[in-house]
């Protein structure tokens, strides 16, 4: 049985550079790239705001960056999603 703190292998991906992200309108208003080191500035900056700590979304953010990481803007900034 997989570490609850960690997050399954199937919720990652690989993706080359530069590509555009495309969303299903009816479910996902808007997405973004996001390098580790913009992330970081991002939610310093307090310009993005992740999901809550318990949150799998939130874990697996923070698998990704390999840390973690500030909660940034308040609730009513954007908001980052996983997206998988």
């Amino acid at each position: 049985m997989a570490n609850a703190a960690e997050p399954d292998a199937r919720f990652h991906a690989l993706a080359e550079g530069g590509q555009r992200i495309q969303v299903d309108a009816d479910e996902i208003g808007e997405a973004h790239w996001y390098s580790r080191d913009e992330l970081l500035a991002a939610l310093t900056g307090r310009q993005l705001a992740l999901p809550p700590p318990i949150s799998i979304a939130r874990q697996i953010i923070e698998a990704w960056y390999g840390g973690e990481l500030p909660d940034g803007a308040t609730s009513n900034s954007r908001r980052l999603k996983f997206l998988d």
